[in-house]
């Protein structure tokens, strides 16, 4: 895998998610530094994404992705039928069969269909997250977008024990019998909510971007070129490597 990182998943999550498969991207956003003989970068900016984004393409050109992501999941999906829509019904049975009620943690993939189903949008907050949220919708996958550079070592997807990180803008989550990413320092990312330490932030220059595959099948050349595709035009993504974790 790129970047020097390993994922693996845990054979206590793969007896939860039997089907369970990652497809993970990792590389460099933003926009190189001027003259960088090492190719070290500037990360997007937090907050609303600039008029020229860190990839060259409009402001406008985003929004634009974002609608037309917006539209068609409108158009082909009733409020009613998330729930049972085969990745997040995949997402539930796992949270289950980890002893963990989906209902009350719902995957982000689900919140996220869920919200533009009722009309709501989507957070606007930096041209890597918005990417983030446009393979999501496009995958129905839980995604989760990680600064690589706040990663230590290799990265085990597994279930969580009795532990708990600060999640972005909820605070302190409980993680036990969710599943989570955890690195070696421990717990950084869950398909409900992520944490604090790992995320997108101004600044940011390495990424790994896992999309999480409940229900496996062999969708992910489609996604992971919608994803790869995304990143180089909105995010400035380059020097982007993929994988599939079985």
């Amino acid at each position: 895998m790129g970047q020097d990182l390993t994922i693996m998943i845990d054979p206590a999550l793969r007896e939860a998610a039997p089907r369970l498969r990652l497809g993970v991207i990792t590389g460099r956003v933003g926009a190189p530094s001027p003259g960088a003989a090492s190719g070290a970068t500037s990360g997007a900016a937090s907050g609303n994404a600039p008029a020229d984004g860190p990839g060259g393409a409009s402001a406008g050109a985003l929004d634009a992705a974002v609608e037309r992501e917006v539209a068609r999941v409108t158009a082909e999906l009733e409020l009613g039928e998330v729930a049972a829509a085969p990745e997040p019904a995949a997402l539930r049975r796992a949270y289950r069969a980890l002893g963990r009620d989906p209902q009350r943690y719902r995957g982000s993939a689900e919140a996220l269909l869920r919200r533009v189903l009722r009309g709501q949008g989507l957070y606007r907050i930096n041209p890597v997250v918005d990417v983030n949220n446009l393979v999501s919708l496009r995958s129905t996958c839980a995604v989760g977008t990680y600064d690589l550079d706040a990663v230590e070592g290799d990265i085990t997807f597994r279930p969580g024990g009795e532990e708990s990180y600060q999640a972005i803008g909820k605070g302190a989550l409980k993680l036990a019998g969710l599943p989570v990413f955890a690195d070696a320092r421990g717990p950084f990312g869950s398909p409900t909510s992520d944490s604090e330490r790992t995320m997108i932030r101004p600044g940011t220059g390495r990424i790994v971007m896992v999309v999480i595959a409940f229900a496996g099948g062999d969708p992910w050349p489609r996604w992971r070129d919608f994803a790869v595709a995304a990143l180089r035009e909105f995010a400035g993504g380059r020097d982007l490597e993929t994988t599939l974790v079985t």
